[in-house]
């Protein structure tokens, strides 16, 4: 397994394991917003499940479309597939503040 695979899949391990944790705090609710305007109402929902699942699908999906086009360039592949790993990693736990910033669980409601 080469480097840049095994990027990857860490990553794309542990943005799931953030879906599957973030999921009991959310339980009672059926969808979650996944757009927030800049005053801070909620512009879109979806689904729980699909929401959760999001961005660790999109994750896997574009770092094994960049490990297949850079094949040929371990250097590259590892470089690219870091950066996308980092990148969706912060923004995932971005999304996830955002949830527990805004969103009541069932553990009481959003802070104020």
């Amino acid at each position: 397994m080469t480097a840049a695979r095994f990027i990857a899949i860490a990553a794309v391990a542990v943005l799931s394991a953030l879906s599957l944790w973030a999921n009991g705090p959310f339980s009672a609710l059926d969808r979650l917003p996944m757009q927030w305007s800049l005053s801070g109402e909620v512009n879109w929902s979806a689904p729980r499940p699909l929401a959760l699942a999001f961005v660790p699908v999109l994750a896997a999906i574009l770092m094994a479309i960049d490990l297949w086009v850079h094949r040929r360039n371990a250097r590259l592949a590892r470089r690219n597939t870091a950066i996308h790993a980092v990148g969706f990693l912060i923004a995932y736990g971005f999304y996830l503040g955002l949830l527990f910033r805004f969103v009541p669980t069932i553990d009481g409601p959003a802070l104020p």
